[in-house]
């Protein structure tokens, strides 16, 4: 439902979105993201009480966010019970061109069993993190999209590059605190190097947009300041890597943020 500035009128804006997957129920949780990058949960019709307008033959998810200006809604999510997630950019209409990002937990049993790693590996490099808990998260969301949680992957098949659970490169490696000689090779090395290098790019700015920007395109892009908000670094990191990449780093960091709610949500923690 979208509300008329002018007239103060709810007015209903459908739009037509196939998911690349059937037979789902319908999600359980839904929340906007703004420029900003803040995240706005959505509340669902069928609660008691909310104040959410009911339609007919379906469930309504939504709230109040401005839809114009630096705090303008940026995409929506939806999560589902089996760990899907469908992320569609804000207006999805406009011209067709925003796409959409489908992502599935691409492997719930590897986060159960690395998660006990990935805690070491937190403790180990998250001196001076404001949230160990957020940390984790982070560091379980790299190594499920970097990896889906198989030690001995090779980015694009090349023994000379990115390589294990975190996809480390060489070179990256050896300016790490625990680098030595063959720790890429271990697993539970590997993830702490890739936890050591999320650590030191989230420190450098305090935002994990531009952490997992950082981690994925390897530097800040051309023209950034310290103090930018993300939603004006976004515009800055909207194109895609060489080197065999698909999406655009924004799309990347912004779908990361995403999957740190999932791993929060998922990850066997006691």
């Amino acid at each position: 439902m979208v509300k008329n500035p002018k007239t103060g009128k709810l007015t209903k804006k459908v739009i037509p979105h196939d998911l690349s997957y059937t037979d789902l129920s319908g999600p359980i949780q839904v929340w906007g993201t703004e420029k900003s990058g803040h995240n706005v949960p959505f509340t669902s019709s069928a609660v008691s009480g909310s104040a959410v307008p009911v339609w007919a033959g379906g469930t309504v998810w939504g709230a109040r966010v401005p839809l114009t200006g630096p705090d303008a809604l940026k995409s929506i999510t939806a999560r589902w019970p089996d760990g899907a997630i469908d992320t569609i950019p804000w207006p999805e209409a406009a011209g067709g061109g925003g796409g959409t990002v489908w992502h599935l937990l691409s492997n719930p049993q590897a986060l159960k069993k690395w998660w006990p790693d990935i805690g070491i590996a937190a403790q180990k490099a998250g001196a001076g993190m404001p949230s160990l808990t957020q940390f984790e998260d982070a560091s379980g969301a790299v190594m499920l999209h970097e990896s889906g949680g198989i030690p001995n992957l090779y980015a694009n098949g090349d023994t000379s590059g990115a390589y294990g659970l975190m996809q480390i490169e060489p070179a990256t490696a050896q300016g790490l605190p625990g680098y030595y000689p063959g720790a890429r090779h271990n697993p539970q090395e590997n993830l702490i190097l890739g936890a050591e290098l999320l650590a030191e790019l989230y420190h450098q700015t305090g935002s994990w947009h531009m952490a997992f920007a950082e981690y994925y395109y390897g530097s800040l892009p051309p023209g950034y300041q310290p103090g930018m908000t993300w939603s004006q670094v976004s515009a800055l990191y909207d194109f895609v890597p060489a080197g065999g990449n698909s999406e655009t780093v924004a799309a990347y960091a912004d779908q990361m943020v995403a999957e740190m709610h999932v791993v929060a949500q998922e990850a066997p923690k006691s």
